[in-house]
């Protein structure tokens, strides 16, 4: 690259810049397709604020980790206790002699079985109230934005011709940029911006 070229590949790598922080924003879920504004501090800060909010709805999926679990623990100790009041309202049924044996056997096991499930059923409820919503309000949010992002790969890899080999039409810019090829580089900048900002 000579001396003379220096302003030009500076211009170029403004280009790319322009090109890196439209993908930047667009992936981080800030939504602008136009290259006018794109360098300005304030999408910047809009991009900041996108990642924040985004980290503190994964901290709170973490942290409802533990909950969850206890969530479906007490779900399965409910199963599990109209289970024993199935078993033994069954037994009763098939076994009883008479009705006082019928009355020991429902002071002993069917009456604990049922507070058993009414007990662990409030439990859920408290739960649910307490931690489950919002955890579940933030797993709704971070599905979302994975459903998104997988979308915008998708169209990442179609717009910016991103192969397995880890190549990428940006790629060849930066090459081209390195090789001082900066003919060909303005052509393929103009091919890769036309993909990015089709209305530009």
């Amino acid at each position: 690259m000579t001396e003379e070229n220096f302003s030009e590949t500076i211009e170029a790598l403004s280009k790319v810049l322009e090109l890196v922080f439209l993908v930047e924003k667009d992936f981080s879920g800030v939504r602008l397709r136009s290259a006018s504004i794109l360098l300005h501090d304030e999408l910047r800060k809009q991009v900041e604020t996108v990642i924040k909010v985004i980290e503190d709805d994964i901290k709170q999926v973490e942290a409802g980790i533990q909950p969850l679990k206890k969530y479906f623990l007490m779900r399965k100790n409910a199963l599990n206790a109209l289970n024993n009041l199935t078993s033994s309202l069954k037994q009763m049924i098939d076994e009883s002699t008479s009705v006082s044996e019928i009355q020991e056997s429902v002071r002993l096991f069917s009456l604990a079985a049922e507070e058993d499930f009414v007990l662990t059923i409030l439990q859920l409820e408290k739960l649910w109230n307490k931690e489950i919503m919002e955890i579940m309000e933030s797993l709704k949010k971070v599905i979302s934005i994975m459903q998104v992002t997988h979308e915008k790969i998708i169209r990442y890899k179609r717009e910016c011709n991103i192969q397995e080999g880890l190549g990428s039409d940006l790629g060849a810019l930066l090459n081209e940029l390195l090789e001082g090829k900066l003919e060909k580089f303005k052509t393929g900048e103009k091919e890769l911006r036309s993909r990015l900002l089709p209305e530009t």
